[in-house]
């Protein structure tokens, strides 16, 4: 905590500038930084999965083609017609996930949204960014997870107080994070 994880992420994600130096992107960035923020309390489910489409600059019919799949995804039965405001945190995860990460991206940013909704969800929303990246996509996570970053990854960055430890193979990276975290604790 405090290493500067969430900040970078903001910055690749065009939301906030660096003090200084700079960043270049290749591509479209689509990020998860906070899911459920742009979730509209009053409007459905099926109706936020519309506006999010609206705002990312698909059309009616672009998202009538994908909004199955969202719901599928999403996997909260009926509760996909009932006001967003009725939702459990777990399921607003879900939707804002489902919604963000079922858009073909070519650059996904992922802020700690594995842990959306229950372990089941979990295990699908890996999977499905698996499948981004065969696809040859970019994805880049953060996370406190050691599983995830190495079932996922093939690149792991270990951050402390704004600067990088280790670059390197996932299972080495949080291995050297976990022995420093054990022996920061005895």
């Amino acid at each position: 905590n405090g290493a500067g994880k969430s900040t970078l992420l903001h910055m690749i994600a065009g939301v906030t500038e660096p003090s200084s130096g700079t960043i270049n992107i290749n591509g479209k960035v689509t990020s998860i930084l906070t899911l459920g923020i742009g979730l509209r309390e009053e409007l459905t489910g099926r109706e936020n999965i519309y506006v999010d489409g609206e705002i990312q600059g698909r059309s009616r019919a672009e998202t009538d083609k994908i909004i199955d799949d969202v719901i599928a995804f999403v996997d909260i039965g009926k509760f996909i017609d009932y006001p967003v405001r009725t939702y459990s945190t777990g399921m607003k995860s879900r939707l804002g996930f489902s919604m963000i990460s079922l858009i073909s991206p070519e650059i996904l940013i992922i802020d700690e949204a594995l842990t959306a909704g229950d372990a089941s969800f979990s295990v699908k929303a890996t999977n499905h960014i698996k499948k981004i990246i065969k696809k040859g996509k970019i994805v880049i996570i953060v996370s406190h997870g050691m599983w995830s970053i190495c079932d996922i990854c093939n690149r792991c960055i270990y951050l402390k107080d704004g600067g990088i430890i280790m670059d390197g193979a996932p299972d080495k990276v949080t291995k050297s994070y976990v022995d420093e975290i054990k022996k920061e604790e005895e």
